[in-house]
């Protein structure tokens, strides 16, 4: 089991202690998996994080994501950890007239009770010129 994984178990398990919601899954809108995007768009990216004990959307203190590329086994960040606006959702603005045509992965991690929840899902897209 990787640190990663051990630190979100005894989050998780605080968080049950204590009687808090668990965000087990999240879920993100404006962008999908594998898709191919043109450059130049601007896309707004929605996550919404969800507790499995209540059907109910959990806010979190804090959420980031990054975008980096992969070189051979070593990830390189174009944007690294950046935080999400919390104004009414959590989201953010991918401006991607800033990224050549190639494979990008985003990541994105919670921060609750002073903890990172990483989440393992990977949005992997590709940037696409306009021709």
């Amino acid at each position: 089991m990787d640190i990663k994984n051990i630190v979100k178990k005894h989050l998780l398990e605080a968080l049950e202690e204590e009687g808090g919601q668990k965000p087990e899954n999240y879920m993100f809108f404006g962008i999908k998996l594998n898709e191919k995007i043109k450059r130049d768009e601007i896309r707004k990216i929605v996550t919404t994080f969800r507790s499995i004990d209540t059907p109910k959307n959990v806010l979190l203190d804090e959420v980031s994501y990054r975008v980096y590329i992969k070189e051979g086994k070593t990830n390189v960040n174009v944007f690294d950890w950046t935080q999400m606006d919390k104004t009414n959702e959590n989201s953010f603005m991918l401006d991607t007239s800033y990224l050549i045509p190639r494979e990008y992965y985003l990541e994105i991690r919670g921060k609750m009770h002073n903890e990172f929840i990483y989440y393992n899902d990977v949005i992997k897209f590709e940037i696409v010129s306009e021709k």
